[in-house]
């Protein structure tokens, strides 16, 4: 699956984040995904604003909010976090295979009582002394949004930052009618993930997610990726590093054609159709400099 074709502002932000130890970029082909059984230990596929439930698609368990978003109680309870129905653009490709996790969204709208950030807290493995890696992907609506209880949210702007382990990310912009999908490679040492929402600093806007997954990687995928090392000879990795996808293309498809999810993967990797943007044109050809 690839990321909205629309730009994502990483403009850093006017809070206080913890620097970037090592940051990069992923740019996955199409590649042959053997097929082997699925271990999916240490999964979290979240519904987030959903009940959760088995998508007769990719026949995966998704899970509720409870219990993974901080103080989900109380917010629910004072209408800060609203649960929220997402209507779908049928003629989007992500209508016909991302459908159950893009139906519903939690909403944080601005108010009284809005705090300053919204955090999922994820359990991960813990190693003291070597990181492990885990692939995040997070999906955030439209704004064609239908909150519970008829809260309004049309007056709101829907504009907020996205962050893991207080490490800035991205600009959230909402699309009037075409969702957001964010993914990433993190390395951590830590026992928890934060992965969090956070309102512009005016509190002007409201920000929503629609799903979040974590995947744990075998750890030799990406072994290179932000390590150094010691004078014996020994890779320590280095902690909260972190890269971007840019794009995973099935060029075997059109621009409507839905992503292919290899449900058998143990990465669930998404490959999407390119656009036309994609096609690469021949550069014109220019005369060589010819050295002495």
């Amino acid at each position: 699956m690839t990321r909205s074709r629309r730009s994502v502002d990483r403009r850093q932000p006017g809070f206080q984040v913890w620097p970037v130890v090592a940051v990069g970029i992923l740019l996955w082909a199409c590649v042959a995904e053997p097929v082997v059984a699925q271990d999916i230990t240490g999964y979290v596929s979240i519904d987030c604003g959903g009940t959760g439930g088995v998508d007769p698609v990719t026949l995966m368990e998704w899970v509720s909010d409870d219990g993974f978003l901080d103080s989900e109680r109380q917010l629910v309870n004072e209408r800060v976090a609203v649960r929220a129905r997402v209507q779908l653009n049928s003629a989007r490709p992500e209508a016909q295979d991302n459908a159950e996790q893009l139906k519903t969204a939690m909403v944080f709208v601005p108010g009284a009582r809005a705090k300053s950030k919204y955090c999922y807290n994820l359990t991960v493995a813990h190693n003291a002394t070597t990181s492990t890696d885990y692939l995040v992907r997070a999906m955030f609506p439209s704004r064609a949004l239908t909150a519970e209880g008829n809260v309004p949210l049309d007056a709101y702007g829907s504009r907020f930052y996205f962050t893991v382990d207080s490490t800035f990310v991205s600009t959230i912009d909402l699309d009037p009618s075409e969702a957001t999908t964010v993914e990433m490679v993190v390395s951590s040492l830590d026992t928890n993930l934060l992965v969090c929402l956070v309102p512009l600093e005016d509190r002007s806007s409201m920000a929503a997610i629609s799903s979040l997954e974590l995947r744990p990687l075998n750890g030799t995928l990406y072994s290179n990726r932000g390590s150094a090392k010691s004078n014996t000879g020994t890779t320590t990795k280095m902690q909260s590093s972190y890269l971007v996808t840019v794009a995973r293309f099935n060029f075997g498809g059109n621009e409507s054609s839905p992503s292919v999810r290899y449900s058998s993967s143990q990465r669930i990797l998404f490959y999407g159709a390119p656009s036309s943007s994609c096609i690469l044109e021949p550069a014109p050809r220019r005369p060589m400099n010819q050295s002495n």
